[in-house]
């Protein structure tokens, strides 16, 4: 009986060691037709299964099978590789969790698009470090894949809240950790151009390039270039995005042409993305070209690849083209069934306002010779009646269109409806935003609306204030409150000075100094502020005022300064319009006597500057100008001697005598009068232009009753 299994189990062993899974699951088949039930058998049928993709029916058989009841690990797997995300993710929350557990957990949360707990999974994984295996070398890998995934969950999270950009990337990894291999920094490219660091963005995947190359020509020296590009295809298509990003046009659609050159031999993922960004960068122009280019990304065979985020901008780029083809119905049913399918989504309620201004023929061109109120009033119509159904609790969801709709009433003139929108309490934190604050500020100034934009003002510091106290100190979200609330704080001092009230202003700048003592600029200002009420602690606080720093050449150069000398100054500037060096020398003289300084000093300066005021400016003499030599100043000057000679009236054209009328004609430029002779319209000329009489020209009249007609001329031999 031993050596009948020996025999049957030989070619399995044979195939397992071979990795030839079809022939594994063959060579099971024939164990278990022979030994039914066999659990070794039955094992090795199942990873066969699984590692040939056969999950249907490896799930069929553990459901099945007895003796694979207990697998609920690959039960879980093949639940997740069939789409059946929501089971898979409770036969993992019935069994016990160790780190394969764990780490599929993550991958089913990914899928499932829960990237924030994806990415406190992942994160727990790598802080615990290494492996349940004892193979040796393979925890250095698995760090590795875990660190490639997590910044993929990262980077999914960003992209689809957008959440805190002031946080650098890099500090998410822990110190010491650096990244190894060209997936884990192609993710990073990923973060970094979710949170707005393009440049940052670039250089990481031109790493990643670089290390990909690297790779790639070590296991083949005679990869091609564009094997290279087939293989790398995904990081030159993110290198063209972040270039995009960054407004180099040009160069990311040479990125995308080359990629769709070769798009037979790249994945469908990757061509469809380099396919949506050259519609997106063709916008108005190719769009029959985008139309055809369209059809590939919308098939339902790459769509089911996409996330929600990647299918949302597909659907978006999709109604912008049918937009700009004109064909309005269709791009309405599009943003019908985006809206069907992301109802928070505000891009399709934007979208139809511009269909709505474009139907309503208002152009670039109408625009900008002022539009009609009509017309653009179904654009604003529309985004109205979406705010209205929107949630009014003041979580911010609309503020996009909140601020189109404000620019909207911009354009139209209506300056008051446009801060109405932007001080709506449902507007969220948008309204206190130092840029949105500082429009809404400019507008109420505009209309002399002082004390309003005073409140609005008051308004953004305390809840900046508020929002200050709540963050941790030290962390990204309260040095961005700390930053904004100063920025609002000195803006609002400022308008109280202009507004003269001075206490006001010095306690908003004593609150700046409080938290900056280094601040020179609020240090002046609340200086010139207590110098209006409280003399004593301008006083205090000048003390404070750093020294004039100057090097050994400019110190040598600058004059001693002294206070009695600069009042002296003013007192002297004030008395320009005093006539007589005497009274000012008085005054000056005076001025000294009652300063306790140097007297000989103080009169030397307010000489100085007694000269510097009472010296009278130096006229410059006109010349007059030069005469000709021969000029005889008893005869009036010519009036016609600015005009070319061949227009004066004296003027004969030399030509034959037997000469026809034409040459006596008047020239001039095609168009011009000629209602008479040369010699009459050059003496009307003349007669025009000059208010002395010239003597009349010695001018033969042409007859009327003479032909005018030009004469052939003979040929000359």
């Amino acid at each position: 009986m031993a050596e009948e299994e020996y025999k049957l189990f030989q070619p399995l062993h044979l195939a397992v060691v071979e990795n030839d899974y079809p022939r594994i699951i063959k060579e099971a088949n024939n164990v278990l037709e022979h030994i039914p039930g066999d659990s070794d058998a039955l094992k090795c049928k199942l990873v066969a299964l699984i590692k040939n993709k056969d999950f249907k029916v490896a799930l069929e058989a553990i459901e099945k099978e007895d003796a694979l009841k207990t697998k609920d690990f690959e039960k879980a797997y093949c639940l997740y590789c069939l789409q059946r995300l929501d089971d898979a993710l409770e036969v993992l929350d019935n069994m016990t969790r160790g780190p394969h557990e764990d780490e599929l957990r993550a991958q089913i949360l990914y899928r499932m698009e829960h990237f924030a707990q994806a990415s406190t999974q992942y994160r727990s994984l790598l802080d615990a470090g290494g492996s349940s295996t004892d193979a040796p070398g393979i925890d250095d890998d698995i760090r590795c894949e875990r660190t490639t995934n997590w910044l993929a969950c990262v980077a999914g999270a960003d992209g689809d809240v957008r959440g805190s950009r002031s946080q650098s990337a890099r500090s998410l990894l822990p110190a010491g950790e650096e990244l190894e291999i060209y997936e884990e920094h192609y993710n990073m490219s990923c973060v970094l151009l979710c949170r707005g660091k393009y440049k940052d963005a670039l250089a990481s995947i031109d790493e990643a390039l670089r290390l990909g190359e690297e790779m790639l020509v070590l296991s083949d020296e005679s990869i091609t270039e564009d094997e290279i590009v087939e293989e790398l295809a995904l990081l030159h298509v993110q290198r063209g995005v972040i270039l995009q990003s960054l407004g180099d046009d040009s160069g990311a659609m040479d990125v995308f042409t080359r990629v769709l050159k070769h798009k037979e031999d790249v994945a469908a993922t990757v061509s469809a993305i380099a396919s949506v960004n050259v519609i997106a960068l063709n916008k108005t122009h190719n769009v029959f070209d985008s139309r055809k280019k369209l059809g590939s990304v919308t098939a339902d065979s790459v769509q089911n690849k996409f996330n929600s985020a990647q299918k949302l901008r597909i659907g978006v780029n999709h109604a912008l083209l049918l937009m700009y083809m004109n064909q309005t119905e269709a791009c309405k049913k599009r943003l019908s069934e985006i809206t069907a399918d992301f109802p928070n989504s505000d891009v399709p309620a934007l979208i139809h306002a511009a269909v709505l201004d474009r139907t309503s023929g208002k152009g670039p061109a109408k625009e900008a010779s002022g539009g009609s109120g009509a017309q653009s009033s179904r654009a604003q119509k529309s985004l109205v009646e979406y705010l209205a159904t929107r949630d009014t609790t003041g979580d911010g969801t609309a503020d996009r269109v909140r601020l189109v709709l404000a620019q909207s009433w911009l354009r139209s003139g209506d300056a008051r409806r446009a801060v109405d929108e932007l001080t709506a309490p449902a507007g969220g934190d948008v309204r206190h935003q130092p840029a949105v604050v500082g429009v809404v500020v400019e507008l109420l100034l505009r209309d002399d609306h002082v004390e309003d934009a005073a409140k609005v003002l008051g308004d953004a510091v305390a809840f900046w204030s508020a929002q200050a106290e709540t963050h941790t100190a030290g962390g990204p979200g309260g040095a961005t409150a700390t930053r904004n609330m100063h920025t609002l704080l000195r803006a609002a001092a400022s308008l109280k000075l202009r507004q003269r009230k001075y206490r006001e202003a010095a306690d908003m700048y004593e609150r700046i100094l409080d938290s900056d003592r280094q601040d020179a600029v609020a240090l002046t200002q609340l200086i010139e502020c207590l110098a209006q009420f409280n003399v004593e602690d301008a006083e205090r606080y000048g003390e404070q005022l750093p020294p004039l720093e100057l090097d050994e050449e400019e110190a040598a150069a600058a004059p001693a300064f002294s206070v009695d000398i600069l009042e002296q100054h003013g007192r002297v500037a004030a008395k320009k319009s005093t006539k007589g060096k005497g009274k000012t020398v008085a005054a000056a003289q005076a001025a000294a006597d009652e300063s306790p300084s140097d007297p000989a000093a103080i009169a030397a300066e307010a000489a100085a500057a007694v000269g510097a005021v009472t010296k009278p400016k130096s006229k410059r003499k006109k010349r007059p100008g030069k005469i000709p030599a021969n000029a005889n100043l008893n005869i009036p000057p010519d009036p016609e001697r600015w005009i070319p000679r061949f227009e004066r009236a004296e003027f004969k054209r030399k030509h034959r005598k037997k000469a026809g009328l034409h040459y006596q004609v008047q020239r001039g430029t095609q168009g011009s009068a000629s209602g008479g002779s040369g010699a009459d319209s050059s003496a009307s000329t003349a007669k025009a232009s000059a208010p002395v009489q010239a003597p009349p020209p010695q001018q033969q009249q042409a007859s009327p009753t003479k032909s005018t007609k030009k004469k052939k001329g003979k040929k000359k031999k």
